[in-house]
């Protein structure tokens, strides 16, 4: 079956930078499964692996504007401790989502923490840099209305990528 919209798919990928070095995988064992056609991949990788089919192998060079854009210094921001409820959990590393400056959901990442202010980076964590995708593709069927239902939903609602 080849790979088209409503279709679940499972893929093996690594991501690697520009050197080749690996920056993020998903092994055989561990696939990324998702229902195509709901943006839950980048939407070049989307694009080069519409039409193929199981046990395909594919590589994907993407220039950063293709996959996470530039890294951007307006989206890293300082916040004052006391919008934090409870500080003490607060830890460097620790992302979660928030409302950006136009209202919509984003994911930030604290980066730093003093003792008056939290700094929050709202870049995507790969922004800024061309990617290597070297994907396997392992499995393409059907998806069941239910999991259909839930694509819907979760691309209605959620930050993606």
């Amino acid at each position: 079956m080849k790979i088209d919209e409503n279709c679940l798919v499972s893929i093996a990928y690594q991501i690697k930078d520009k050197d080749g070095a690996v920056i993020d995988e998903h092994p055989k064992e561990e696939p990324l499964k998702f229902v195509f056609g709901y943006g839950f991949v980048l939407p070049k990788i989307e694009e080069a692996i519409q039409g193929l089919e199981a046990e395909d192998e594919m590589q994907v060079v993407l220039a950063k504007e293709d996959a996470y854009g530039d890294y951007r210094d307006d989206l890293v921001t300082k916040v004052d401790k006391s919008h934090f409820a409870n500080e003490f959990s607060i830890m460097v590393g620790m992302r979660f989502a928030t409302k950006g400056p136009d209202g919509n959901d984003m994911v930030v990442e604290v980066i730093d923490i003093s003792d008056s202010e939290v700094t929050l980076d709202g870049n995507h964590p790969l922004a800024g840099q061309d990617l290597i995708f070297d994907i396997i593709i392992l499995d393409v069927q059907i998806a069941s209305a239910e999991e259909i239902s839930k694509a819907k939903k979760i691309t209605d609602k959620s930050v993606l990528h």
